[in-house]
């Protein structure tokens, strides 16, 4: 099952595309609803395969989680993983950043998952408590940083 997730943040495409490389943005924008424990790089990259413990909130046990990155392009502005872990058997997730003023951009979520007969569910869980969360988190990121923090754009 498929659904998207968009918001205007106030902030310019290339300072966006900066943290969306870095996996402390990750770890920040998914706190406290999913954590992760294991080490992952400072920066994303294509093809790049990850290992991690999720532990979501509420759950009694951590699960092994997989994700790769099968994209990792500036130009564009996007990002594309492909994740499975625990009862999860897919999960392709798109993240687009589109410039729509100097000082604005559009974030997009894009997620297709497939979790058998718990698919709707997860789907639900994703797309009215998860995603909608992780929006939150990116304007309060965007706040708690300055522009300038963000790092290696490129």
């Amino acid at each position: 099952m498929r659904f998207e997730v968009s918001s205007v943040l106030p902030a310019s495409r290339p300072i966006v595309w900066g943290f969306m490389r870095r996996s402390e943005t990750l770890r920040f924008i998914a706190q406290p609803k999913i954590t992760f424990e294991g080490d992952l790089p400072k920066f994303w990259r294509s093809y790049q395969v990850y290992q991690v413990l999720v532990h979501r909130e509420g759950a009694q046990e951590p699960s092994e989680y997989t994700f790769m990155f099968t994209k990792v392009d500036k130009e564009k502005g996007e990002m594309c993983t492909f994740e499975c872990g625990g009862f999860i058997e897919s999960w392709k997730h798109t993240m687009k950043v589109e410039s729509l003023t100097d000082s604005t951009c559009r974030y997009t979520d894009i997620v297709d998952i497939h979790a058998g007969w718990r698919t709707p569910f997860v789907w639900w869980w994703a797309k009215y408590i998860y995603y909608p969360h992780r929006h939150k988190r990116w304007l309060e990121l965007l706040k708690l940083k300055p522009a300038t923090s963000q790092g290696n754009g490129q």
